[in-house]
Parts: C-alpha cells; structure tokens; sequence
C-alpha cells in the first residue's frame, strides 16, 4: 500500500508537470502502480482463502439494499467497460427495487465484481456484458434470487471447464493476460455456498459465457436503513443551488481547509488567513466533498485528486471536527454532497463519526469510508457503523473519479481538468 500510494502521488506531481522526460517517467511509475495493485488483489484472496479453509471468517449479518447492492458494482464497472467500449447493459427485477434483506452486502458485491470483472477479461472489444438480478420466489419472511453474468467471449473451452471453480484455476487466456489472483471464482464459490447456502455455476458455449448464484436472504423489517437510503438517495439528485464562497472564506474554520483555489503547479496546503471578521462569513458554506483524515499527506493526495475534476472540497484532521462542521456545532455549518471517512484516527475515529452523523436527523449526505485496512470483517464493522460504502488505500485516482459520478458530482461526460 505504501509503494502504490508513493506512486500515485508521483504521478500526480509529474502529471503537472511539462518536461519533455515526463512521459517516460508516468509510465516507469504507472508499472510500479499496477504491480502493486496485482501484488495487493492476490494478498487480499489469499488472506480471504485460508481464513475460509480454516473455518475463521465471519460473514456479516447486517440490512442493506439489494438491488442498490448490485448497482454499485455496475456503476463502477461502467468504466472499465468503457475502456473497451464494451456495451454494458443491466436488468434489474422490479419487485427487488424495495427489498432490504439481512446479509453480509460486501460479499455479495464481491462475487458480482468478480464475475463482471472475468467477463470484461474475455469479452472483445464492442463486446456486450449483461448483468440480470431476478426474483425467484419470496415468503413474508425470506425471499430467493438469481444473478447471472452473460458475455460474448468466446466461450470456455470444455477441457478447461473442471478447473474453473479451483483455487489458482485460471483459464490459459486468463493466465496470458496477466491479471488477477487466480482465486476470484474459487471465492466466489466458497461466499455463495458456505456464506449463503446457495449454488453457483456457468453456462458456456463459443457465443459466450453465463456465470450465475442463487441464494436466499432473509427479508428485514423496516428500519432506519430505509429512511437513511432514500433520504441520502434525494440528496444525491440536488443541485448546486449556490456556488461554493470564494476561497478566503473558508480561512478561519480553524482546522479546516478548502482547496479549490490551489494552483496546477502548487501542493494542496491549509489556508490562514488571519483577521477576517466572523461577519463576512456565510452561516452555511456549500462544498462538494468533506475530506476526513488525521494524515495530511493523504488528505492533500485526495484534495489534489478532487481539484483535477473541478470538485470543491474541505479537510478536517478526525471526526470530531467533521461532527462539529456537518452538524453545525461549530461557528459554521457545512453542506456537502459526500464525505471521505478515514477509519482510524485520533480524537474521534471514522466509526464514531458515522454513527453521530447517521443519528443527526439533518445529516443527508453520503458518507464513504476509507481505510487502508483490507480485511473483511473491518470492512464490515465500518459499513455498519453507516458508511454508504467501503474504499480501501492507496485511493486510485480511477476510483474517486468513478465514486463520484456514482454519487452525482461528475456528469458522464465532465472532462478532467
């Protein structure tokens, strides 16, 4: 984690940059990136398969959406497709819109990804990827689904058919390619039967491929998660009915900084301006994204990120500045669209921040947790805490851009700046 976020913070100073040697050295830089990401995928599954064989992992029994569940995923993958210009196209029962149900989300979504992710691996380019969530049966209490993953690759090959569901069994073309851990679908079977009692399999023939699971959850009575998820859903449709204040404005909200202001060759860095009288500031500051993290290298890679796609941001240094900012105990009040919650930090940690957050009735923000801890069952803990979703360090400057059009910030076609 320590070389990928090095690197990427390499490639955000030499991308600013205008010397001729520059090309050479993003793409040195861009190779360590990608190693390290491939070295963390396969630890991750690695990690994740021996505390399955060994009977040591918890799979998390908590209400969440299951259709938004399986829109994420497809909001993410949308562009990598687009690398391809692959046409992704979704189906989604209708009598899923307004399920909740009780189950561990982050596997559910892991085994989606995966299967998304083969099928981007073996389909061509203007290729087609289909994914279709069904409803097979329901009682008052429990309900049964069917998500299958269709491509138009060229198939599996039948002598390679026995191998697919084995750790390390990747297919020849897969092993060409020279991505992914090998243990993806081995995993994915292991969550949907062992996690969920469910079955999984494929159809294949030389027109392409359908991986699909079948598992049943138990339905969850109304809660407070529903209330949250369509107010937070609203707020994500609003727009900017006022432009964030001019820089200086944001000056004497003590620990708290904004960036927008910060020039193409400039690091991102705290602003203090001193004697600006409390009455030349607005009551209530309008920002993008609220940024919480004890780390100021992390919080200026981040707002340096934000800064390249035009998006206005705050940094506050834990999460009792956050609480005090978001919720108006401070001098100040502040709106924003979307929080980066670091997980450990002094003073007040990101679980403790989510939860009052979640509990202020005036709160309507998405919140997204950030961690540089990849196990699952702290990935868990952090979702129920209240966090929308889960990212873990080093952030790709991919995945913010992808977050947030997920979250409406960025349009489909808003350039990077």
């Amino acid at each position: 984690n320590a070389i990928s976020m090095a690197a990427d913070i390499a490639i955000c100073t030499i991308s600013l940059g205008n010397h001729p040697e520059n090309k050479t050295l993003l793409e040195m830089v861009d190779n360590i990136v990608k190693a390290a990401d491939l070295a963390t995928v396969v630890l991750n599954d690695v990690l994740n398969m021996q505390r399955l064989q060994s009977g040591l992992f918890v799979f998390a029994t908590v209400p969440f959406h299951l259709a938004e569940a399986h829109k994420q995923v497809m909001r993410v993958m949308q562009y990598q497709m687009a690398h391809k210009q692959i046409h992704l196209e979704w189906q989604i029962d209708p009598l899923l819109e307004d399920k909740v149900v009780i189950g561990d989300a982050n596997r559910v979504k892991q085994i989606i990804q995966n299967f998304l992710s083969n099928a981007y691996k073996f389909t061509p380019y203007n290729g087609r990827v289909r994914l279709k969530v069904e409803q097979l049966s329901t009682t008052q209490e429990k309900i049964r689904i069917r998500t299958s993953v269709s491509d138009t690759g060229p198939g599996i090959p039948e002598h390679e058919r026995g191998r697919i569901f084995q750790p390390w069994g990747q297919l020849r073309a897969g092993e060409q390619s020279g991505t992914g851990s090998g243990l993806g679908l081995a995993l994915s079977k292991d969550f949907v039967e062992k996690g969920f009692g469910g079955i999984i399999d494929f159809e294949s023939s030389p027109n392409g491929t359908t991986f699909f699971f079948e598992v049943e959850f138990k339905l969850s009575t109304p809660s407070v998660l529903e209330l949250n998820y369509a107010t937070r859903s609203r707020s994500t449709e609003l727009k900017h009915h006022e432009p964030p204040p001019p820089p200086h404005q944001w000056a004497t909200l003590s620990a708290v900084s904004m960036v927008s202001d910060v020039q193409p060759h400039e690091t991102p860095r705290m602003h203090i301006l001193e004697g600006v009288e409390d009455q030349m500031l607005p009551e209530t500051i309008v920002v993008d994204v609220v940024i919480v993290d004890d780390s100021l290298v992390n919080r200026n890679l981040l707002a340096k990120i934000l800064q390249s796609f035009g998006v206005s941001c705050l940094m506050c240094e834990n999460g009792k500045e956050a609480v005090d900012v978001l919720s108006g105990n401070g001098e100040r009040f502040i709106e924003c669209r979307l929080v980066l919650m670091d997980k450990e930090m002094p003073v007040m940690d990101g679980h403790e921040a989510t939860r009052v957050l979640r509990n202020n009735p005036n709160f309507r923000s998405h919140i997204v947790g950030v961690t540089g801890n990849a196990l699952d069952s702290q990935i868990s803990e952090f979702i129920s805490c209240g966090v929308d979703e889960v990212i873990t360090k080093p952030v790709k400057k991919e995945r913010i851009e992808q977050m947030l059009r997920q979250y409406g910030l960025l349009s489909p076609t808003t350039p990077e700046q």
